[in-house]
């Protein structure tokens, strides 16, 4: 479901596909144990990147009950990696502003505040919830932190691209 960025990205089988901003937190270590401080998560963090989430519904309602989402692999199509940016070179996330253009207009903005407070509290809380379950994450591991912006669709022919500010940015073209 990783995607390199720039190379076109076929949307055939994909029923109401739709893109969003996110950002994406590549692990250098594994990341284990309750509640981890800041510190420990950019320890265990290598580098951090925009990426563009691609979604779809296999249901009628975009809008549906949470256990539709859950089923459907949160709806998560797949994702579009940007070049990371290494650690210490990270701006403060929470205020970095996220863009989302279709076709070269402005489609949707956000925040990293959206995630959670910040996409490091994401990341925390993802650690958190993986060891009341006797799990971590490993090195090597890629973190999705979500939806910075609000989900626009998308269709072939389009070509989607997602900045954050800080961090870069990620484009790929759609194709049947």
């Amino acid at each position: 479901m990783v995607h390199p960025p720039s190379q076109s990205l076929s949307v055939s089988g994909l029923r109401s596909p739709r893109a969003a901003t996110g950002i994406g937190f590549l692990l250098e270590a594994p990341l284990f144990g309750p509640d981890p401080t800041i510190a420990a998560l950019t320890r265990a963090v290598s580098a951090v990147m925009p990426t563009i989430d691609l979604l779809d519904s296999r249901t009628e309602e975009w809008a549906g009950p949470d256990v539709d989402a859950v089923a459907d692999n949160a709806r998560r199509a797949g994702v579009i990696t940007g070049t990371p940016s290494e650690i210490p070179d990270i701006p403060d996330l929470r205020l970095a502003g996220c863009l989302l253009h279709v076709n070269g207009f402005m489609a949707a903005t956000g925040a990293g505040g959206a995630l959670l407070g910040s996409p490091w509290d994401a990341v925390r809380w993802l650690v958190d919830e993986l060891c009341k379950q006797g799990l971590g994450l490993e090195a090597g591991d890629l973190v999705l932190t979500g939806s910075a912006t609000p989900e626009v669709p998308v269709r072939a022919g389009d070509t989607i691209s997602a900045e954050i500010a800080g961090l870069g940015a990620v484009s790929v073209p759609l194709a049947t």
